[in-house]
């Protein structure tokens, strides 16, 4: 273990398979192989280290906590929540496991879901100010959302699925409206030149009633 955290990898894995010959069904000492081998990017040698820990043990946090970071690294996302979800399951009060969770969900471009998440976190650590600030984040990013879509409903020609198409393709704030062009909005799936011209003149018009 000080081998691993001093950066000597090579020497770590060498001992740990020493202490594996001895002990093959040391979990413990399969879990540090492992993350020994994701510190030198053997990323394929260090999940099947931790799918045999945990096998021998399926409710082994580090474990699983562990191998949702390397599914992360190669951004296999549905398989890192998958895990995240598993371990949510085994330690509800886990504040790891939750924040985990939220953090795969916000790469997945799921806020609501992440929000819950880290709020499930801030129960359990309701005093983390690094908690307290993503839960924030996310609210206040809710909340111009919400009201983005809103003004979006009051353009004539633009409902429900236009509005997430939009969003969809990259249209995300205020701003990203006020600096496109018609063209850019044209490659919107469903918007027409003459919605694009409506869409631009609501959020440009915005700029000159903010000014007064």
């Amino acid at each position: 273990l000080i081998a691993s955290a001093s950066g000597n990898v090579e020497e770590s894995v060498h001992l740990l398979d020493q202490v594996l010959k001895f002990e093959p069904e040391n979990v413990n000492a399969l879990v540090a192989k492992a993350t020994a081998l994701r510190r030198a990017g053997r990323l394929d040698g260090a999940v099947e280290c931790l799918d045999r820990a945990i096998a021998l043990k399926p409710d082994h946090g580090g474990a699983l906590l562990s191998r949702g970071r390397i599914f992360e690294d190669r951004g296999l996302l549905d398989a890192a929540l998958d895990t995240y979800d598993r371990l949510v399951e085994l330690g509800p009060t886990d504040t790891d496991a939750w924040v985990a969770q939220g953090n795969v969900l916000v790469k997945m471009g799921r806020p609501e879901d992440a929000l819950r998440s880290y709020k499930g976190a801030l129960k359990i650590s309701p005093d983390d100010e690094d908690l307290r600030a993503r839960v924030g984040g996310l609210d206040s990013a809710r909340v111009q959302h919400d009201q983005l879509i809103r003004e979006l409903l009051q353009i004539k020609g633009i409902g429900p699925a236009r509005a997430k198409a939009l969003q969809d393709t990259g249209f995300v704030t205020q701003d990203d409206f006020r600096k496109a062009t018609e063209d850019d909005l044209l490659k919107v799936h469903g918007i027409t030149r003459k919605v694009a011209a409506d869409i631009l003149a609501h959020f440009r018009g915005q700029v000159a009633l903010d000014a007064k």
